[in-house]
């Protein structure tokens, strides 16, 4: 009996030495010589399975692994292998039951638990493949790999802030860890900090230099921070390294597109096409770039050719509400607008409520919140009386800081908040952008009743007393937005275009632009100068009280015409060529505002026909005043 035994052990140890050698036919002949003397070997069944899935024969290597794991239910690997056979068969309930035992066998070995994990990412289960991670490195905190696993797989589900905890923990360990620090790199450019994932990005790419990703992702932070030479280099390095990339191609387009550069933004859009022409996103971009040259016929086209290729794809959605806006179509419109939520660079207030739906809420409580800029939280405030009216619910309005004492004299709120932290015990929400939408909005029901906002009566006061020793009429400028703000080159202006305005007799120009340079204020001294009370503008509503004494305001697109249109102060806003979606086409009054004229540059870039506009307005305006010009 023992040198029964010993043989089937002697050939047992030679299959295994012709296995591991890539000897898998002798192998093979092995392991069933042993199995045919005795069927219940476990240990030949298992290696025997696990060759057949070398092999390619998954079903025999299912059938070997399946009884080596009932003979044996502790087994570790061969419920691993098992695993992957299922996974390889598409069997993804048998693959995860598998990986799961191993899970819970091993949970004191790292290394099972991180296969284990592995194994449930590629079946995309990531939340227990995280688990499997956290395990592995529980167990074993210096377990690199597992680290830089349980990173990546966080990002992927947004979960970025411990995707950070992560990879910072694994760069302490091994601070040279290429990927980790790619990754934390992006993790970085999630939460807006990019200026450490820049540099992190540098990092990296002194670890693996020829990295196309790598530099294009610190191309991509270097152009969310407006610094567009250098994300221009990147993006022409890495083509340099992988020139047929039509990622890179695509932000590359989307660089040009941003500049202005439309010719070669289509030119390599067109490239990128021709590699991927199946590509939703380069073909949404195509459109969009159509769509900031104002040739809506072909945008549209390409929105529409986005969503055969995927019928899903937010960004080519939201193409299509806007042109539909833009068009004052706005019950098509607004529906499309929705699927901005789902777009990628949208980033989410993340409140767990569920969306309100437009309907009665009697003796709940609403949540609304601000989701954007400024200018859309000051445009979009108007509908809290009638979400009052509508719900018949108590309203909890949160928005930032600035804006706080402004929108507390909106009718029809019952609470105001800054933070998120501070809301509970609201049954639903709704972000205000989303609120045209829910309450059914066309151009003809636009509620525009103003003023809607209010100036604190004792800043109105104060205000008033310092402007009254200057003469004439007192009209408010300000000249550009937000640089961060993606389409700021086409809104914004250089100020000298508006130092004419120094001239007119009658006129006295107040500056509203909060962070004006010493440089910019140079440019009118001498030529009339202006009155300058930026200083004294804390927040939204100190700037509603200033312009509350005005007899008007000048400026581009910003917050500013605003909050001068929702006051029902007289204001003209000086639009680019193409312009944004709300002032819609052709227009020269607005649905929103009723005291607002626009102003558009009739040649993209030209500024000096919509001062000369605004100028003739004024020499009338100034002549019902006083009957005439005065100094």
């Amino acid at each position: 009996m023992d040198s029964a035994l010993s043989l089937a052990q002697q050939r047992f140890e030679g299959a295994v030495a012709h296995h591991r050698a890539g000897r898998l036919s002798e192998a093979a002949t092995l392991y069933r010589q042993i199995l045919q003397e005795n069927a219940h070997h476990v240990d030949a069944l298992g290696m025997l399975g696990i060759l057949a899935h070398q092999q390619g024969d998954n079903a025999m290597a299912v059938e070997c692994l399946g009884k080596a794991v009932a003979l044996r239910p502790d087994w570790i690997e061969a419920h691993y292998n098992l695993g992957n056979v299922c996974k390889a068969l598409q069997r993804a309930d048998q693959a995860v039951a598998s990986y799961r035992k191993v899970l819970e066998l091993g949970a004191d070995m790292p290394d099972a638990c991180f296969f284990a994990g592995n194994g449930l990412k590629e079946l995309g289960y990531l939340e227990e493949a995280v688990t499997c991670y956290r395990r592995a490195v529980q167990v074993k905190p210096d377990f690199t790999d597992a680290l830089a696993t349980l990173g990546l797989t966080l990002l992927e589900l947004d979960r970025v802030r411990e995707a950070v905890d992560s990879l910072e923990r694994l760069l302490v360990i091994a601070p040279h860890h290429g990927e980790a620090l790619a990754n934390l790199g992006v993790a970085y450019q999630e939460l807006r900090r990019f200026d450490e994932a820049i540099d992190h990005y540098a990092r990296a790419l002194r670890v693996k230099p020829e990295t196309p990703e790598i530099v294009s992702n610190m191309g991509l932070a270097f152009q969310e921070l407006g610094r567009l030479d250098e994300a221009e280099q990147c993006f022409q390095k890495g083509l340099r390294i992988k020139p047929d990339d039509p990622t890179g191609l695509n932000n590359l387009g989307n660089l040009y597109k941003q500049q202005g550069n439309f010719d070669e933004a289509y030119r390599v859009y067109r490239q990128a096409l021709q590699l991927a022409p199946n590509s939703p996103e380069v073909t949404t971009n195509l459109g969009a770039m159509l769509f900031d040259q104002g040739l809506l016929e072909p945008a549209g086209a390409a929105f529409h050719q986005a969503l055969g290729l995927q019928p899903d794809y937010p960004e080519a959605h939201l193409g299509l509400g806007l042109l539909h806006l833009l068009q004052g179509d706005f019950e098509v419109g607004w529906r499309y607008f929705e699927w901005r939520w789902k777009t990628r660079n949208f980033i989410h207030n993340q409140y767990p409520q569920p969306l309100w739906h437009g309907g009665r809420l009697e003796g709940g409580t609403i949540l609304l919140h601000c989701e954007q800029g400024f200018g859309d939280g000051i445009q979009f405030i108007r509908y809290v009386p009638l979400v009052k009216e509508r719900t018949g619910a108590r309203v909890v309005v949160v928005c930032p800081e600035p804006l706080k004492r402004l929108f507390a004299t909106v009718a029809g709120g019952d609470a105001w908040v800054t933070s998120p932290g501070a809301v509970f015990g609201c049954d639903c929400q709704a972000p205000l952008m989303s609120l045209p939408y829910l309450m059914g909005t066309t151009v003809a029901t636009i509620p525009a009743t103003i003023p809607y906002l209010a100036a604190e009566a004792g800043a109105v006061a104060v205000f008033r007393e310092r402007l009254q020793s200057w003469p004439g009429l007192k009209v408010g400028i300000a000249w550009r937005g937000d640089p961060r703000h993606k389409n700021d080159r086409n809104r914004s202006m250089d100020p000298s275009w508006l130092t004419p305005l120094c001239a007119m007799a009658g006129v006295r120009l107040v500056n509203l632009q909060k962070d004006a340079t010493a440089a910019e204020l140079a440019l009118f001294a001498g030529k009339g100068d202006v009155i300058d009370m930026a200083g004294l503008l804390d927040d939204f509503s100190a700037t509603a009280a200033l312009i509350s004494n005005l007899d008007g305001v000048i400026a581009v697109d910003t917050a500013v015409i605003h909050l001068s249109g929702a006051l029902g102060v007289p204001t003209w806003v000086l639009l680019p060529h193409v312009a944004d979606w709300r002032w819609m086409l052709r227009r020269t009054d607005s649905p929103w505002y009723p005291r607002m004229r626009l102003v558009r540059q009739a040649v993209a870039g030209e500024w000096q026909g919509c001062v000369a506009a605004v100028m003739a307005d004024l020499r009338d305006r100034v002549g019902v005043v006083d009957g005439g010009d005065r100094s």
